[in-house]
């Protein structure tokens, strides 16, 4: 089964492995920046969020910038770690609302010979997460060619323990664009699934949403992994919550 490509279409991958215990499950959740943020004298209230995923077209980078300016002179700025992979997906906190923020970013490839660069423009609603997706630009010497095959993804993620959720959403990026999406059961705070099918190569990132049965609790988590062709990786996600 191969996958769509292009923006919003999902592809027919398997999940498989519901709700499988994670009490025993060990590691190290793949680095997510979070950042600080400035809340220029607005209450929390009347803040929101920027869920941010930033990717070159190809090759790897160690480590990049961005800076977030917007309106009543914002500004806020920082450095992410990409860790060698081709994408990197974190959450901008504490943003006041309003209109015409600019998100740039800026970042050079693991071997130094190529520099990257994009920007957007969002707009923060009050307690609420916009989606901001960038694909860098870049000049330099290209990047070689990405790897072909498709291998497997097994997914762990911790919610909160004493909340109840009946489900959670997924939505996997690939260079290319969305390259799944889909609900996966939860069984108490645990949660396990496996995705087959996925195209082989780095850059790649998970993002998972998930409501409280009471809608009292809503979660999210974001990790970036790579994919070797006819092998399974893992990733874990530590999902926060509000």
């Amino acid at each position: 089964m191969r996958r769509s490509r292009g923006p919003g279409m999902a592809s027919s991958f398997i999940v498989c492995g519901l709700a499988l215990g994670l009490a025993a499950c060990g590691g190290s959740t793949d680095q997510a920046a979070l950042a600080s943020s400035t809340d220029a004298g607005n209450g929390a209230d009347d803040n929101g969020s920027i869920n941010a995923e930033f990717r070159l077209p190809s090759g790897t980078a160690s480590e990049a910038s961005y800076a977030l300016t917007g309106p009543n002179g914002f500004r806020q700025s920082d450095t992410l770690d990409f860790d060698g992979s081709q994408a990197i997906g974190f959450l901008i906190d504490g943003v006041p609302a309003g209109d015409g923020y600019t998100l740039t970013f800026t970042a050079s490839s693991s071997d130094g010979a190529e520099m990257c660069s994009g920007s957007a423009t969002v707009n923060v609603t009050a307690q609420m997460a916009a989606p901001v997706d960038v694909t860098a630009q870049c000049t330099g010497e290209a990047a070689a060619p990405a790897p072909v095959g498709y291998g497997a993804l097994d997914v762990w993620a911790a919610l909160p323990q004493g909340v109840s959720f009946a489900a959670a959403t997924f939505v996997l990026m690939g260079p290319a664009g969305v390259e799944a999406n889909g609900s996966v059961a939860v069984d108490g705070a645990n949660l396990h699934f496996t995705l087959q099918q996925v195209p082989a190569g780095t850059g790649q990132s998970i993002t998972l949403d998930a409501v409280s049965t009471d809608g009292s609790e809503t979660c999210m988590a974001v990790s970036a992994f790579a994919i070797v062709a006819n092998q399974t990786s893992e990733t874990m996600l530590a999902a926060a919550c509000q």
